[in-house]
């Protein structure tokens, strides 16, 4: 049991599913580079249907589900106890899933991830997009390296 909130341990950087939360959405990457510049980009697109890949414990696929309340929002995430809290979040679907086998039955009009992708593989993590990508469809991945 982790000490921050009694849940799984060691799911990322030794924090728990709630203590990362807790970070991502408290750092300065997040509140001070990430949600200023994407946001606006992501309110610009219209979509029906929307795959968040790595999605951790939800952050970005939940605000993509308050700005489309209609619309089908998906979050994977190969941690199914990040994916236990996102679930906690909003009324999104969320999956624990491999990124690179995910493939859906119907494409995306919007793929997006945050900080996923190093951690994923580049070749790996675009072929799923091109995978899950309508073909008028619109992708955002944000990564450090």
């Amino acid at each position: 049991m982790s000490a921050d909130t009694g849940d799984a341990p060691d799911s990322f950087a030794g924090l728990s599913p709630a203590g990362y939360h807790r970070w991502r959405l408290e750092s300065e990457l997040y509140r001070g580079v990430e949600r200023p510049t994407l946001l606006p980009m992501l309110e610009a697109v219209p979509f029906g249907r929307a795959l968040d890949i790595g999605c951790g414990t939800g952050i970005w696929t939940c605000i993509l589900k308050r700005l489309r309340p209609e619309s089908e929002c998906v979050g994977i995430d190969i941690a199914p106890e990040m994916i236990s809290l996102a679930a906690r979040e909003c009324p999104a679907r969320f999956e624990a899933a491999d990124a690179l086998a995910f493939r859906d039955g119907r494409r995306f009009d919007l793929v997006i991830s945050a900080l996923s992708a190093d951690y994923i593989g580049f070749p790996g993590f675009f072929a799923t997009i091109a995978a899950n990508l309508a073909d008028t469809g619109i992708a955002y991945a944000w990564f450090l390296d």
